[in-house]
């Protein structure tokens, strides 16, 4: 790899990278943001997926998850960018490159959403004891968690679709004003 496709890799996961913690950093203003945010925030390691590959992609993930954890002050945005939104893009490119059939690509991607959800609301509950996320689930039944986890589900399989589309726009109409 030359030197000029190093800097290129560097500067795109820099330049989308600040990108994606800005949005982080503007949806700690916004009520919704807690969800909205993280997903698009996801854009910028879509971009980079498809615009060099999984590793660089996965780097950028992972920093832009540290920096999340110390400069952003919505801390669950920021664990649900950690614990499953943030590198859905890249999981989800593995998963449809392997997998042919329609139901069992739903069904894995939905056991995969589920177990990351489950597991990052664990430990914002029980190993980082965020005080707004145990306040707010004090109040709630078991059937209540319950519908929250199906909507989740529901809004789970239209970020999915999003994401898809997205990329397809990124790849037949930005990537030309982009990239030269």
């Amino acid at each position: 790899m030359s030197m000029r496709e190093r800097t290129y890799q560097l500067a795109l996961g820099g330049i989308l990278g600040a990108a994606a913690l800005a949005f982080m950093a503007i949806g700690s203003l916004i009520p919704f943001g807690t969800f909205a945010v993280p997903a698009l925030a996801s854009l910028s390691v879509l971009i980079i997926n498809e615009e060099l590959n999984w590793k660089v992609a996965l780097m950028s993930y992972m920093t832009i998850s540290v920096l999340s954890l110390v400069i952003i002050p919505d801390k669950e945005a920021a664990a649900l960018f950690i614990g499953f939104i943030g590198y859905y893009p890249i999981l989800k490119k593995v998963i449809e490159s392997r997998v042919r059939k329609k139901w069992l690509l739903l069904v894995i991607k939905l056991a995969a959403f589920n177990a990351a959800v489950l597991a990052t609301y664990y430990v914002m509950l029980h190993l980082l004891v965020l005080p707004a996320v145990r306040e707010e689930f004090a109040d709630y039944t078991f059937w209540l968690l319950l519908l929250i986890l199906a909507l989740g589900n529901l809004a789970f399989y239209f970020f999915d679709i999003v994401i898809s589309r997205v990329g397809i726009i990124y790849r037949e109409h930005w990537r030309k004003r982009f990239v030269k």
